[in-house]
């Protein structure tokens, strides 16, 4: 997925619904109900800096992905599925327009300390980002609760979401190419729902981490997310680990 941090936290929470997969970041110890953010006009970094390129451009990117179908997270040398992906960014100063493989996909506003992303493919769906920040800052939460009832389908879901400044690289390899001034992004996500399919009833248990490098003048340069879930179908348990990591190859002005 190659979209700006915060959007590909909420993919991953929409997974859930589909799969049973939930993605976030190794740290379990965080409590995302604790966790404040704070709103600024000025800090060390300037998200805006991070989150995309300075002008139009088209990111190229390899992605991988690994599975294990035991609930371990351990995985085979060779990925279980390889693909191509572009995105292209169209920069008109405080407006930032996002097309993942062609399709408009986020519409971001640069505001005075923080920027509002609207998910094209989800009505009514905005994601606000803190602008500014400093190292171990938070820049986004996310907590959502979705109920869903059909005649056949009965759903359940919260899905919690926490993104940090973890850390800083003055400079990042991907690819044989040397990226500088490098912010490393984790995310920390915890999902649990509960489902009833023709009177069967359909659980999950799902978390995980996202990591991600932003360089600035460019945008994300590399992610790897892995996604753990226990699935309870009636009386049958499975176990779920998959690995996600998106690398970016060329770049196109």
């Amino acid at each position: 997925m190659k979209k700006i941090i915060l959007a590909l936290a909420l993919a991953s929470s929409l997974m859930i619904i589909v799969t049973g997969c939930g993605g976030g970041s190794d740290d379990s110890t965080i409590d995302i109900d604790d966790v404040t953010l704070e709103f600024k006009t000025s800090a060390t970094y300037d998200l805006r800096d991070y989150m995309s390129p300075e002008q139009d451009q088209t990111h190229n990117y390899v992605d991988k992905t690994y599975i294990n179908n035991n609930g371990e997270k351990i995985y085979n040398a060779i990925p279980d599925k390889e693909s191509y992906s572009t995105t292209r960014f169209e920069i008109n100063g405080a407006i930032i327009k996002e097309y993942d493989d062609a399709e408009l996909d986020v519409t971001s506003t640069i505001l005075s300390d923080r920027i509002v992303e609207a998910l094209e493919t989800i009505e009514n769906m905005e994601i606000v980002t803190v602008r500014f920040a400093d190292q171990d800052d938070y820049v986004n939460k996310i907590i959502t609760t979705l109920t869903l009832t059909t005649e056949e389908v009965s759903f359940d879901m919260q899905m919690k979401l926490v993104c940090k400044v973890n850390n800083y690289l003055a400079s990042k390899e991907v690819n044989n190419n040397t990226y500088n001034d490098v912010l490393e992004i984790t995310c920390t996500t915890t999902s649990t729902s509960s489902e009833t399919v023709s009177g069967m009833p359909f659980n999950f248990i799902s978390n995980g981490y996202g990591r991600f490098y932003l360089a600035k003048g460019v945008g994300m340069i590399s992610e790897t997310s892995e996604y753990c879930s226990i699935t309870t179908l009636d009386t049958t348990i499975s176990k779920e680990c998959k690995k996600e990591i998106s690398e970016i190859t060329t770049i196109n002005n």
